[in-house]
């Protein structure tokens, strides 16, 4: 019997659909139909039905029932890990939920309102204009606090943002997803700040593009200058 991908915040098919297409390898690069398994490899059939009985799992067994970001953060983890750490890197950061997942509708748009505030002060242009396009939304926000960046970065930088994340707790997202977005703003051109769709695809253009480098990002985010560390930014305590 066939069995759904949770939700954990959105439509199950619409996940499901999004995880096959962002994280799973499909037969000679063509995309899967919706609920249609004959053109997935092998691998990824396994790979959707692990990752749905990994969702189940964290539902039943963690009580976690509202988690946005935990369906790619389950993806990211088991194409590196086996399934057993993978579980046990979930229940310690589900034990800890302040630090690393907002797990209410309220908290989750409680960090994307912290975030456009964040935004407005630290980069206002920026912010003008993602506001403009609706991007700053709590729904514009989606590519950053309900997709971990998956839809907007190269994959080796996702899993780079990871690393910090593991360490840092829900800051890197603040502190790298502001950055990220002054950084792509600047080359975005005017079609691409007409609406939310046109402007994240407009900072995947930049992130998949030569001009934007990793290691620019992290020094922009963590305070280095040159060979000099200068203060970060001051980013909001957890409870």
């Amino acid at each position: 019997e066939a069995v759904t991908i949770p939700d954990f915040g959105l439509d199950p098919k619409e996940m499901e659909a999004m995880l096959v297409n962002d994280h799973l390898i499909v037969k000679n690069g063509i995309k899967s139909e919706e609920g249609n398994e004959g053109n997935l490899s092998e691998k990824a059939v396994k790979g959707v039905r692990l990752i749905t009985m990994f969702l189940y799992a964290a539902r039943e067994n963690l009580g976690i029932e509202y988690c946005p970001l935990l369906p790619d953060m389950t993806a990211l983890l088991l194409s590196h890990m086996p399934v057993s750490y993978a579980y046990a890197s979930i229940r310690e950061m589900a034990n800890t939920e302040e630090y690393y997942f907002p797990m209410s509708k309220v908290e989750h748009f409680s960090w994307c309102k912290t975030f456009g505030d964040l935004m407005r002060r630290m980069y206002p242009q920026t912010a003008t204009i993602m506001a403009r396009c609706g991007a700053l939304s709590p729904e514009g926000l989606d590519p950053i606090f309900r997709r971990f960046f998956v839809t907007i970065m190269k994959r080796d930088q996702v899993l780079r943002i990871l690393d910090i994340y593991f360490i840092e707790g829900y800051k890197a997202i603040f502190r790298l997803g502001t950055v990220i977005l002054c950084l792509c703003t600047y080359y975005l051109t005017e079609s691409e700040t007409i609406n939310v769709h046109a402007f994240w695809k407009g900072v995947k253009r930049v992130t998949h593009s030569n001009i934007f480098h990793f290691s620019i990002l992290i020094k922009q985010s963590y305070g280095f200058n040159g060979r000099t560390y200068r203060s970060s930014r001051s980013f909001p305590r957890r409870k």
